[in-house]
């Protein structure tokens, strides 16, 4: 059921309350039909379940089965529910008892105990290092719910989407009204515990950082959860020369951080208890016909300083 808003006078201040509830009911569908045929929701009141991804810069649907399907689907809440997460969206922020409007539609929001627990579980998350190294993106639950609202499409297929919502514009987007079935399930990042890190390092050949090179991922013509995949390729093949076996699924990668001389990518296990980087050094790392002439790779590990004693 849906209930519009209204405002009116009370006490001499305006107040926002229920002015009309429709027994309209939400079309049912998956994260794949609002990834592959997004115009044919576009405005519609759906109610989609899948699991919803929180971390720096990411409020998103995730979307099995048609990963390569692009664009995604970016969250926001309804009513005045803030956007968990920092991103180009600046959305961090909502006066109480507000609701939130999209392309002239007001989206409320239904505050319930399945909303306080989805949020709750959603933004739960480690809090202290895991030795010298910060704990970024530690959440401590995978989320599942249903997730309740109105669908907008974005307007064209390349990237940056000049007419995308969220994130640089990146999605399409779902409007939450209400949430619920709501399924938490605990990860492996530890959430107590005192670690010790420590690094190894091995220069690359020539031959070696260009082998790494050729595995670049053209980033430019897919979505970035795809990009993170084949970037994590990369890191399995460069784990490899220092005699790690590695699985991509069983880590995540880390924003790249370039310089004028290099490109750099991370790769974290789930636990954050190990990782690499790889430096790959070229004369100008923005032409793809500059040939690497060598690099670096680190390998971090971090054990529990309890479990050494």
């Amino acid at each position: 059921m849906r209930c519009s808003i209204m405002k009116v006078l009370v006490g001499g201040s305006l107040a926002l309350i229920p002015a009309m509830c429709s027994a309209q009911e939400p079309i049912k569908v998956t994260p794949c039909d609002l990834v592959t045929t997004p115009e044919k929701y576009s405005g519609k009141f759906v109610q989609v379940t899948g699991r919803v991804y929180l971390a720096f810069e990411d409020f998103s649907l995730a979307q099995p089965g048609c990963e390569d399907a692009y664009p995604g689907v970016w969250l926001v809440y309804g009513g005045d529910a803030p956007t968990p997460t920092k991103s180009t969206v600046n959305d961090n922020f909502r006066e109480p008892g507000s609701v939130i409007d999209v392309n002239g539609i007001p989206i409320p929001l239904v505050h319930d105990a399945a909303l306080a627990l989805f949020r709750q579980r959603l933004g739960a998350m480690r809090e202290t290092s895991i030795g010298e190294r910060p704990c970024y993106n530690c959440y401590l639950y995978r989320v599942t719910a249903a997730l309740t609202g109105v669908f907008f499409a974005a307007n064209g297929k390349s990237m940056p989407l000049s007419g995308g919502y969220g994130h640089l514009g990146c999605c399409n987007l779902l409007a939450i009204e209400r949430v619920a079935n709501v399924n938490a399930e605990r990860t492996v990042i530890p959430m107590g515990g005192k670690f010790k890190c420590s690094s190894t390092k091995r220069e690359l050949t020539v031959s070696e950082a260009q082998q790494l090179q050729a595995l670049d991922a053209p980033c430019g013509t897919v979505g970035y959860k795809k990009c993170d995949e084949l970037r994590a390729q990369q890191l399995v093949a460069a784990a490899s020369f220092v005699g790690d076996s590695i699985r991509a699924e069983d880590g995540d990668v880390a924003t790249p951080d370039g310089s004028d001389h290099s490109t750099k990518y991370g790769w974290e296990s789930i636990d954050k208890l190990r990782a690499y980087s790889l430096i790959i050094n070229s004369p100008d790392p923005t032409k793809a016909d500059s040939k690497a002439t060598g690099g670096l790779i680190t390998r971090t590990t971090c054990t529990d300083v309890h479990l050494q004693n």
